[in-house]
This record gives structure tokens, sequence and C-alpha cells, in this order.
């Protein structure tokens, strides 16, 4: 929303946004303001929306975010939050693999996925971080390491 608010000087900026000066989003924790700048086209006449590449790349995600938040939306756990704050979770997860090291793009979303699913005291263990060098140097997948982990813990 931020990035077509901020198109003022696109003839469509005046239809989508006529009149309104802020608007309202969830954020993880609360809502979040946006000021909606006035439209600098004086006479618009065309309200559909063109988007140049840089302002396409900007509201558009990742393939990995949408791939995981399309899965962890089909699992329980993800129903407890609006889907607003979902995307901004699925986003965080990411992040948080992406700090365990090089892991590859498949152990990436296993990861994120097994967070979201309530799995962070597992990923952060230290039987966990004992196995994660072979995850790392690719002799073993994090998911394998994880169901390792569960049998040996149950």
């Amino acid at each position: 929303m931020g990035v077509l608010a901020q198109c003022a000087d696109c003839d469509w900026h005046a239809f989508l946004f006529n009149g309104i000066t802020q608007w309202w989003f969830p954020g993880e924790m609360h809502w979040q303001s946006l000021a909606i700048m006035p439209s600098e086209v004086e006479i618009p006449t065309n309200h559909i929306i063109r988007l140049d590449k840089a302002a396409w790349q900007q509201i558009t995600d990742k393939p990995e975010v949408t791939s995981v938040l399309n899965e962890w939306q089909k699992m329980p756990a993800s129903k407890a939050f609006p889907p607003c704050a979902q995307r901004l979770m699925v986003i965080k997860a990411l992040n948080k693999s992406k700090e365990s090291g090089s892991l590859s793009p498949a152990d990436q979303k296993v990861y994120a996925l097994y967070y979201l699913n309530g799995g962070r005291q597992e990923l952060e263990s230290d039987a966990l971080k004992a196995a994660l060098p072979k995850v790392l140097n690719r002799t073993r997948s994090l998911a394998e390491v994880l169901v390792n982990l569960a049998e040996t813990q149950y």
C-alpha cells in the first residue's frame, strides 16, 4: 500500500485514493498508520493501475515467501493469526533460517515452516546445533535431522 500511496504523480492515484489522506493497516503487533499524499494530477483520466518494474518489485514478495506462506496457510497453526500478520511472520521465519547458516533453499523453507509451527525450541536446541554442520555441508537435509531428533527425544 505504501508503494501505491507514493505514486502521487500517476494518473490512477487520484482514482484509487480520492479524498483519502491516511490509511491504517494491521502490523505484527499493532495498527500502523500510512499517510497518503494528495494526487499531483489535476485532471485524472486513466483509472487503470500500471506499475513500472521498480514499483512492482517493491510490492511483490520473493518466491520463497509466497511458497512458505501458501504451505503454512494450509496448516492449523496459521489460523491463529490474521493474514496480514502471517506474511510478516513468514518473512521473519525465513530471516531466522538465513541466520542459521548457508542452508539450501529447501532447508530454509523447512526451517521456516518448523519455526512457524512451534518448533523454535527444537531449532535452537544444542542437539540441532550439533547436527547443523551436516546440513550446512549438504550431507543431510534439515528434514532428516529434525525427524532424527524427534525420534531420539520420544
